[in-house]
């Protein structure tokens, strides 16, 4: 702030040797410089269906969670609803996230469904290189499945496969190489995984 801006108020947090100028020691107090404010909601609706009350075998467990941001305020400025590259700075205005699974006695299939919709890039207002267009992150649909296997109350053994379609990473044109281009909070930035988990109980 003294350097580039040569903001005063900065500018005497330094203490400068009054020969050479140098600086002899810097004042690093704590101040709050900024201010965040939020608003929205999250719809959370779960249902459960044992199949034997309809004469199959096993249970069907369904969840949608989905999350709307009314508004998102940082220093005044409301960027909701846009994106731009860094952790925590792909503000959806809504987001879904339904899940469901299918248990048979000691068998388990789960899947997960992540959509976030298309987002403009936050700051940028229309550029001519875009023929006057606001650039335009595409939407992320993400799919996982696992399947879980509990042969006894004491183990259990998960193979998972996250981002099964392997669905490419929205990428902003005001990127930093650090963040791959994207928000890596929101968005997956690997790509399809395998995982394999056994857990015990003693």
């Amino acid at each position: 702030g003294c350097y580039v801006d040569e903001i005063d108020s900065a500018c005497t947090l330094l203490t400068r040797d009054t020969v050479t100028g140098q600086i002899e020691s810097v004042q690093t107090g704590r101040s709050n410089q900024g201010a965040l404010a939020t608003k929205g909601v999250d719809i959370q609706l779960d249902y459960r269906l044992n199949l034997a009350d309809i004469g199959l075998d096993g249970v069907v467990s369904l969840n949608e969670l989905y999350s709307i941001i009314d508004s998102y305020s940082v220093n005044g400025n409301d960027i909701a609803g846009t994106t731009s590259a860094g952790v925590g700075t792909a503000i959806f205005d809504w987001k879904s996230v339904l899940s469901g699974s299918y248990t048979l006695d000691e068998w388990m299939v789960y899947s997960r469904w992540s959509y976030v919709p298309e987002l403009p890039e936050a700051g940028f207002g229309t550029l001519a290189g875009f023929n006057g267009v606001t650039p335009i992150a595409p939407d992320a649909s993400y799919v996982d499945v696992a399947l879980k296997y509990s042969p006894a109350e004491w183990l259990s053994i998960t193979a998972t496969v996250n981002n099964v379609t392997d669905e490419a990473t929205p990428q902003t044109i005001n990127g930093v190489f650090s963040q791959a281009n994207t928000d890596p909070q929101v968005y997956d930035v690997i790509g399809r995984s395998w995982y394999l988990s056994i857990k015990t109980k003693m």
